[in-house]
């Protein structure tokens, strides 16, 4: 299995969530979210194609995966391994924080 590697945003990005989940709903729900994030940043070396979107316009080799109402950033590295840059709500400008 492929190395996953999260930038420094992106935990930022996992703790900000986790932050406005907690305030605005329940710890109990934060968990929830919290995990399918999770599962779904593992499960990117197994991700059919299909599921893939790219995002060259925003910068070249960049796809997103939608979990929820975030999307998980990333590159695929030559080596194999995944970067995540960031996880972004679906509403923001993500030209702007990528």
């Amino acid at each position: 299995m492929a190395k996953i590697i999260l930038s420094q945003k992106a935990i930022a990005d996992l703790d900000g969530i986790w932050d406005y989940t907690v305030e605005t709903w329940t710890e109990d729900q934060a968990i929830i979210y919290y995990r399918q994030i999770y599962a779904a940043i593992q499960g990117l070396n197994n991700l059919p194609v299909f599921l893939e979107k790219e995002y060259d316009v925003i910068k070249p080799g960049l796809f997103g995966f939608k979990v929820g109402h975030h999307i998980v950033f990333y590159k695929k590295h030559k080596d194999g391994s995944i970067r995540v840059d960031r996880i972004l709500h679906e509403k923001m400008d993500y030209q702007r924080h990528l």
